[in-house]
């Protein structure tokens, strides 16, 4: 290639250009030279195993055969200058920087190469002969593989795609394909939905497996009266409408009617996976501000509702809590409201309470007293778990006075209807206007931002105590 740099410069991607018109042997000189640049990038791609990636590279071998082909027959070469929009650019560039915040924020919840070594270990066990003679043993350490893979790969995935399309698009700008740099852009936009929808799903079990599975949520009014009440009912509703519209069961296990109507309290079970790590962030006292409909005067009033969620914790469960006989005193009545034939005549209901703290746990959704008694069982085992995880007596004790704090002060959000209309998250700052839209059950930005702001206090607080 002597000959080559007496007419021509050699760019810094290794592509000959010419700085004098060229005679058509030396244009074909220079074609092959092209060509032969192209094909090193065209092999280097193949050895990467994205669908796209195998696409882009069919891409790049085409032009650059339509670039030999030209070079071939014209006399006067141009060399191409990049030629990449600038608003793809900015596209790619916004989107690969989302994709790298999460990939941070995923790497502080998730330990990659501990899974890695965890996996490796239980696929060990697994190729050991003595663990197939016992098939309970088997089962355990294939979903515990089948558990963490589910866990690295996603990650690993998403990490390796946006390096390799970050490359890809480096070399098309270079090359000045801009067609081929526009579809890597393309890509990465959507390389950071789904970013965003894995470091969703990882901030939703940041607590653990009880995260994944089912919970109890309970809705108790406050201060307000009548108000409180109905108040109880519009976010049982809103909440019910939410988790349906992810695909989650919502089975009622109590409704306590309030004197003129509404619901004093209310408890529901929620079936699916990661209902908990959804709901979780919803606990504490919502509050609300409107021209009340029960006010011939038509003042404001401010009512308070206090919701706890709860992880399932049935009998059966390893986390599941002991409860000695002698701690219980079980209660049955006759259920309340609308029913099947014969709910409402026999003693179906059933109250559990818990003599040693006080908490208690109501069912009268069956009308087999013994299926209400096994379902109130199951709430108050949550309910004592939940106990047990509190840091302090400070909390306990709060915990278990139940509505000692359901009050002014102590809202997580606030719901206003009159006289203007907003609905804000205080711990995260995140406002809507359309409150309507809210109090329909389209509260995913609410919730995400709690989730977010939840994973930053956690990492906040385990750095203070190290």
């Amino acid at each position: 290639m002597r000959r080559v740099r007496s007419w021509a410069t050699i760019t810094r991607n290794g592509l000959a250009r010419p700085r004098l018109p060229l005679r058509p042997q030396q244009a074909a000189c220079l074609s092959i030279h092209a060509s032969s640049t192209r094909e090193a990038l065209r092999r280097t791609l193949e050895r990467m195993s994205s669908p796209l990636v195998m696409q882009l590279v069919a891409d790049l071998s085409s032009a650059s055969r339509a670039r030999a082909a030209q070079a071939s027959t014209q006399a006067h070469i141009a060399a191409p200058e990049p030629d990449t929009d600038a608003a793809s650019s900015a596209a790619f560039e916004s989107a690969y920087a989302k994709v790298r915040r999460a990939l941070d924020l995923i790497s502080q919840k998730v330990d990659i190469l501990g899974c890695k070594k965890r996996l490796a270990n239980t696929r060990d066990e697994l190729e050991k002969e003595d663990v197939w003679k016992d098939p309970h043993r088997m089962g355990d350490l294939s979903k515990e593989a089948a558990r963490l893979a589910a866990e690295i790969d996603p990650v690993e995935s998403l990490a390796k795609e946006s390096r390799v399309l970050k490359e890809m698009y480096d070399m098309a700008v270079g090359e000045g394909e801009a067609t081929i740099a526009e579809e890597c852009a393309d890509r990465m936009v959507q390389l950071a939905v789904d970013a965003d929808k894995l470091q969703m799903e990882i901030l939703l079990k940041a607590n653990g497996p009880a995260d994944e599975g089912n919970c109890f949520v309970e809705i108790q009014a406050g201060a307000g009266g009548r108000e409180s009440a109905d108040w109880v009912e519009m976010l049982l509703r809103m909440y019910t409408r939410w988790a349906e519209d992810k695909g989650f069961r919502v089975q009622s296990l109590h409704e306590s009617v309030g004197e003129g109507g509404g619901l004093r309290s209310v408890t529901v079970k929620v079936d699916g996976h990661l209902a908990m790590g959804w709901f979780r962030t919803e606990a504490g006292v919502h509050r609300l501000v409107r021209m009340s409909p029960f006010d011939a005067n038509k003042k404001r009033h401010t009512s308070f509702a206090q919701v706890r969620v709860f992880p399932e914790s049935t009998s059966s469960s390893s986390s599941a809590v002991e409860i000695p006989a002698k701690d219980l005193r079980i209660d049955t009545y006759r259920s309340q409201g609308a029913g099947g034939q014969s709910v409402n005549t026999t003693d179906s209901a059933v109250r559990v309470v818990h003599l040693p703290t006080g908490l208690v746990a109501t069912c009268q959704n069956e009308r087999s007293q013994h299926r209400n008694k096994a379902m109130a069982l199951d709430v108050l085992r949550a309910k004592l778990a939940r106990l047990q995880e509190a840091k302090d007596e400070r909390e306990r004790a709060s915990y278990v006075e139940g509505l000692g704090d359901n009050s002014w002060g102590n809202q997580i959000r606030s719901y206003t209807l009159q006289p203007y209309q907003l609905v804000k998250d205080h711990r995260t700052g995140v406002e809507i206007g359309n409150v309507t839209r809210v109090l329909d059950g389209d509260i995913d930005e609410l919730v995400e931002g709690a989730l977010a702001a939840a994973a930053v206090s956690n990492d906040d607080a385990q750095q203070q105590r190290s």
